[in-house]
């Protein structure tokens, strides 16, 4: 049934992403730079013929932020296509929420899968949902994630994660907080073959070519993100502060995985992702499909479930419309939905965390009660002595 839905909704026009992957990935195959700007299009322009690239929107396309090399080894070696891309990332995800709910009443269950359903090929966004520009691959992962999050194979859809690798960190930073050791054993073996096989297969040097492009805040904006810096279109924060509030979101929530360590690691590895998305600078749309996991990680009711994605569908629906309108209208909006949008996913998971910690360390406390009281009563019973007894 997903895979029919995705055809009957694919728009089959080449999609820009792929274009801009393919012009990266034969400019890294000739020696040259593809993290270059002007390299990047000049390449972009020969093999777009009559695509999305035109000379008004050349500063738009770039590698930064997004795709390390390792990413292009990825599409090298799977050859893989934006159709077959969203058609994977569509069953994982559905997938993936069936294991985690799998414990699920009826009801909740069918609540769970219905409604990320609908929100993904509904409302959001256009009807591919910008599918080819890896929306449905980022959530497949993310839920693979999920369900392997205490797996010794935990490292391989975070790897895969490569074209955001700062959401692939986000969502294990929690878990490598409380679990350094076992984390960097589950990483480490991943990250050397990612790394030597980018190396192998291409020049070594794109690696400090990468790094030295993301040093730069100016990546454009869309109406359709969802960040702090686009809360108000009409009044965009400086590029400039794309990396400040980037360093401020990884800040709070090293401190947050740290402080609420005893939350379930799935939740508040969704906090941290929302929060360093949001302070990102750079979130559209399809970088929050991620969402559809949040009903069945935080265990919401079935009728719960159906009103919120619902509203939250509409909501987003209306956002993306008024958005897009503005902007055409060379008249952008003073508050932009879409941001506020993020703001409540972002806020409510952190809540979501801090109560999942505090209800895990109450019942830690309950039963350390439970442990005294036991040890008193049959203290008392078979006459332990009294300075036994007060230790204990």
């Amino acid at each position: 049934m997903i895979v029919l839905v995705v055809l009957a909704r694919w728009d089959y026009s080449v999609h820009f992403d792929f274009q801009v992957w393919q012009a990266a990935t034969q400019l890294a195959d000739a020696g040259e730079n593809p993290y270059d700007i002007d390299t990047l299009n000049d390449k972009l322009r020969e093999i777009s013929a009559g695509g999305y690239y035109t000379e008004e929107n050349r500063e738009e396309y770039r590698m930064q932020y997004f795709s390390p090399p390792w990413w292009l080894v990825q599409l090298k070696l799977l050859r893989t296509n934006a159709l077959a891309m969203s058609l994977i990332g569509a069953i994982l995800s559905f997938a993936c929420i069936g294991w985690l709910g799998r414990d699920r009443k009826t009801l909740v269950f069918l609540a769970a899968v219905i409604i990320p359903c609908y929100l993904i090929y509904r409302t959001l966004g256009e009807s591919t949902f910008w599918l080819g520009q890896t929306g449905l691959w980022l959530s497949g992962l993310a839920g693979l994630y999920l369900v392997l999050n205490s797996s010794k194979f935990s490292g391989g859809p975070l790897m895969a994660m490569a074209f955001k690798p700062y959401i692939a960190i986000a969502l294990r930073l929690p878990k490598f907080i409380t679990e350094w050791k076992t984390s960097l054993r589950r990483w480490l073996p991943v990250i050397i073959v990612c790394v030597a096989a980018s190396a192998i297969v291409l020049p070594a040097e794109l690696w400090v070519e990468y790094v030295k492009a993301n040093l730069s805040s100016d990546l454009p904006i869309g109406y359709e993100d969802m960040t702090l810096r686009t809360l108000s279109a009409k009044y965009l924060l400086s590029s400039a502060t794309n990396l400040p509030f980037l360093a401020v979101s990884i800040a709070i929530a090293v401190y947050t995985s740290y402080k609420w360590r005893h939350a379930d690691h799935n939740i508040i590895g969704l906090w941290a992702m929302a929060i360093i998305i949001f302070g990102s600078g750079h979130g559209y749309s399809h970088d929050w499909l991620w969402l559809i996991f949040i009903p069945v990680v935080c265990k919401w009711r079935a009728l719960v479930t159906i009103l919120v994605g619902l509203v939250v569908a509409q909501v987003h629906a209306y956002g993306w419309d008024v958005g897009r309108v503005a902007a055409q209208a060379g008249d952008p909006q003073l508050i932009s939905v879409m941001s506020i949008f993020g703001l409540a996913i972002t806020s409510y998971l952190g809540w979501a965390s801090y109560q999942s910690s505090k209800n895990a360390q109450q019942q830690v406390i309950s039963s350390n009660k439970d442990l005294i009281l036991a040890g008193i009563y049959y203290g008392a019973k078979f006459d332990v002595p009294d300075k036994l007894l007060k230790w204990v």
